[in-house]
């Protein structure tokens, strides 16, 4: 009787020691949320630079070498003149405010008929003026590219005489009438043709709807991103002597998704008006809001912690399994184990950001505190020991190296994406940081902030 007893007592000890090397405490209590991330907008400006030299090598194109030529007596009235009217040089352009001057250099050949004591005599005669063009640029509520040509004046630079029969006849007024006659007809033209040749409306509008749709930047990992565009602004054009100033600017919600996102209906988001702002400076200030859910960070942490082994004298554990999830503002890490003793635990903490080592880490990373209870019974020597600062420092992530390769690949798109023919685009990242943190349902949500300087030169 005395051994059946003994060996019953043997067996409920080992029974009970084998139980005592198992923790499983309660899962942490479900708490609510009181921290979220708040949109911010994002305002992107772009001053522009225009050299004068583009815009003066474009007229001369348009002006060709012959301006006018009449090579009749009898029409305009019957003046008796023929006229053939070229431009002699480079056309030379200047900008004052939203003004842009021309001073076209002419060549003129005039031919005079006069009738004389019933005697017809005529002759030639060559001379230079200096045509004065006035044209006022600006941009409508609607997005349509205005020009206006509205003042020209003469500067004769050798007069204009004929000498008939030894009789010298100024022709000054007479020159002055066959050009203002032609020039009036002719500038409006120029202005209707400017307008109808840039569609800028058209241009902008097709930028306006294409920010509406999503943008995968990363196939592997399926990441968008997706704007939520409030308005363009410009700023009014400005110039003075050889530059001509003005600036675009978008201000836009950002959001980067990882995972399907659904395009957006845009048939039904019309271009807003054109907001004509100062643009306040050459800096942009981006507002990303991403997000990285619960799983792929998962996935992250057993990269770092699986197969780690913790040593405390004769005894060890090694992490087997790593998962995460929010528990009110606090990330919930429940952290698998075999060895000396085998379970679970659960600790917690804030995700946060150090600015000077850049590096993502938990704040305040502790057991909780039922874990600590069961710690307490079974593992005393895992809840005093090191552990706990070990898989801490484990879970410390720089993000130095991922922030220069955002930069540099921010500032080779935005050259690669805008420039075109005779543009530059000065652009410089001065700043990537993570501004807020919080947590949602199913994923960490943080606010990435991306300051910098951009500037687009053209026809330098």
């Amino acid at each position: 009787m005395m051994k059946k007893y003994f060996f019953l007592c043997l067996g409920l000890l080992f029974l009970w020691s084998c139980a005592s090397r198992k923790v499983h405490p309660k899962e942490p209590e479900v708490v609510s949320r009181t921290h979220f991330v708040r949109e911010e907008l994002s305002t992107l400006y772009f001053p522009i630079e225009v050299s004068i030299n583009q815009v003066e090598r474009t007229v001369n194109e348009l002006f060709e070498s012959e301006i006018y030529r009449d090579e009749s007596y009898t029409n305009n009235d019957n003046d008796n003149l023929k006229v053939i009217v070229k431009k002699l040089s480079k056309i030379k352009l200047h900008t004052e405010g939203n003004t842009i001057k021309m001073v076209v250099p002419l060549s003129v050949w005039a031919k005079a008929r006069q009738t004389l004591f019933g005697m017809e005599a005529s002759q030639d005669v060559d001379f230079d003026v200096n045509l004065y063009i006035t044209t006022q640029v600006d941009i409508d509520e609607n997005w349509n590219l205005k020009t206006n040509t509205k003042e020209f004046k003469y500067d004769f630079v050798t007069e204009p005489v004929l000498n008939v029969a030894g009789i010298k006849f100024p022709i000054n007024s007479v020159i002055t009438n066959v050009l203002n006659t032609k020039l009036e007809a002719f500038l409006p033209t120029i202005d209707q043709q400017i307008t109808e040749s840039v569609d800028l409306r058209q241009q902008v509008d097709s930028v306006w709807k294409s920010t509406h749709y999503p943008i995968n930047i990363d196939e592997e990992y399926n990441t968008w991103v997706k704007l939520k565009p409030k308005r363009f602004i410009f700023s009014p054009i400005k110039g003075e002597d050889r530059v001509i100033t003005t600036g675009i600017g978008i201000e836009s919600f950002i959001e980067v998704v990882t995972g399907e996102v659904e395009m957006e209906k845009i048939h039904n988001k019309p271009l807003p008006k054109l907001a004509k702002v100062e643009i306040p400076s050459d800096t942009f200030h981006l507002a990303l809001s991403s997000e990285l859910a619960y799983n792929q960070l998962s996935d992250i942490l057993k990269k770092e912690l699986i197969g780690f082994t913790y040593k405390s004298k004769k005894r060890e554990i090694k992490i087997t399994n790593v998962s995460s999830y929010g528990n009110g503002d606090d990330m919930v890490f429940r952290i698998d184990f075999e060895g000396d003793i085998e379970g679970e635990v659960f600790a917690s903490g804030r995700p946060a950001y150090d600015s000077l080592t850049k590096e993502l880490y938990i704040e305040n990373f502790d057991f909780d505190i039922n874990t600590k209870k069961t710690l307490i019974r079974v593992g005393k020597w895992l809840l005093k020991g090191t552990f706990k600062k070990q898989v801490e420092k484990r879970m410390r992530f720089s993000l130095e190296e991922e922030f220069d390769n955002m930069k540099q690949m921010i500032e080779e798109s935005l050259i690669e994406n805008t420039l075109g023919e005779g543009l530059h685009l000065d652009c410089e990242i001065l700043s990537i940081y993570p501004k807020d943190i919080s947590l949602t349902d199913f994923s960490v949500k943080t606010l990435l902030i991306i300051d910098g300087k951009a500037k687009v030169k053209f026809g330098r």
